[in-house]
């Protein structure tokens, strides 16, 4: 049941010559995430699970008190008369109860503006499809004599929002994640996939899991297809060395027609140093095969004896047209230089010291992406003509 939800919802102040079914306006509103109607009742308002839903109500007078009543859908027809004519439009046997009674707390009042806002979450895990409907009631001195009016009643149904799945520490080799579970899967380069293994590393890949922690371009080239935001030496850190480590997957379905699916790589320790933490994210724009990746303004480079790999490619040894691997390419300077790559071609940069055993150029690469945002943006991702534009 929406409980949460209808706690906050307040009536509007209407004339004494109108029922519940009426438009919002100045003196009677409201509007649960914008939903205003017609058609009256209102019906089928989607509330996302595990996202804020913006309340907003307004009167025509300051600290009206107000009562909401819930049940489990709305009245079949036209609604029950009370009040004076006011049409009742919730079913009172299916369930129904009082929520929030403002004629006995004056908690519940439309406050000195006049307006009542709120904004609140339905639980993660409410089942897509569950439904309310809620019918308020306010005091209205200009609707005697029963000095009350009724809102528009409001039909609430839960759409698919947000699911957060924490994957287990330990484990720096990789975890599946199953894309068909929500209905999609993610075309990258030249491929479709129902899957895709998250490393603790800093990395995600495809068609098998990665515990390589010691990136190199020609790794990159010949391995799996792989995203990489800050492919590192990255260890899970525990409680005790402060913040402990986590990866969380969050899967967006809130606008059916654009999910995304982001990967947070939080507070990552650095291998033989926990006290050096790294915050990390991508976004799969599913829709579109778009690429986002995101670092914290904190997330700074790590111990010379490591080093950071940054960017998207096909893997497998798959080469542009040319028959070349492309060169590596300065990300940070994508928003204002923006590169567009070929078919089967990597966008990437390697970052470390010189000197260092693991990174053998000859002068170093500073890392500089901490607190950047880097779009990879697909053009016919899933086909044999995919490519990337970086921005």
């Amino acid at each position: 049941r929406l409980t949460c939800v209808l706690v906050v919802c307040v009536a509007g102040l209407v004339s004494p010559a109108c029922y519940a079914q009426q438009p919002n306006s100045p003196s009677a509103s409201l509007l649960i995430t914008g939903a205003a109607g017609p058609p009256y009742p209102i019906t089928g308002v989607s509330a996302a699970s595990g996202l804020p839903q913006v309340i907003l109500v307004g009167s025509a007078t300051a600290n009206a008190p107000f009562a909401v009543v819930l049940a489990a859908s709305l009245l079949p027809g036209p609604g029950v008369p009370v009040l004076g004519g006011q049409l009742l439009d919730v079913d009172l046997t299916s369930g129904a109860w009082l929520t929030v009674n403002g004629f006995v707390d004056p908690v519940w009042n439309t406050g000195p503006s006049a307006q009542f806002a709120a904004s609140v979450a339905v639980p993660l895990g409410t089942p897509p499809g569950t439904q309310a409907a809620l019918q308020a009631a306010v005091l209205d001195p200009a609707n005697p004599p029963w000095n009350v009016t009724l809102t528009a009643a409001t039909q609430v149904l839960v759409s698919p929002g947000l699911t957060i799945v924490e994957l287990p520490t330990g484990n720096n080799g990789g975890l599946p994640f199953d894309f068909t579970p929500f209905g999609f899967t993610f075309s990258f380069y030249t491929a479709t996939y129902t899957q895709m293994f998250v490393n603790g590393n800093g990395n995600i890949t495809f068609t098998a899991a990665s515990g390589a922690f010691a990136p190199t371009p020609l790794l990159f080239q010949t391995a799996q297809p792989r995203i990489a935001p800050m492919w590192t030496d990255l260890v899970f850190a525990p409680a005790s060395s402060g913040s402990p480590s986590r990866i969380l997957v969050t899967v967006d379905q809130s606008a059916p027609a654009t999910p995304s699916v982001t990967v947070d790589w939080v507070d990552m320790a650095e291998w033989g140093f926990v006290g050096m933490r790294h915050s990390f994210r991508v976004r799969l724009d599913v829709s579109t095969g778009n690429i986002i990746v995101s670092h914290d303004p904190f997330n700074g480079p790590v111990v010379p004896q490591l080093t950071q790999f940054m960017g998207i490619g096909p893997g497998q040894n798959l080469l542009p047209p040319t028959g070349v691997f492309p060169p590596q390419v300065n990300l940070s300077a994508l928003p204002t230089a923006p590169i567009l790559g070929t078919v089967n071609g990597a966008l990437w940069e390697w970052f470390g010291t010189a000197g260092n055993p693991f990174f053998p150029f000859p002068a170093t690469n500073f890392w500089d992406m901490a607190g950047s945002t880097t779009q990879f943006v697909a053009i016919g991702a899933g086909t044999p003509s995919a490519q990337y534009q970086g921005m």
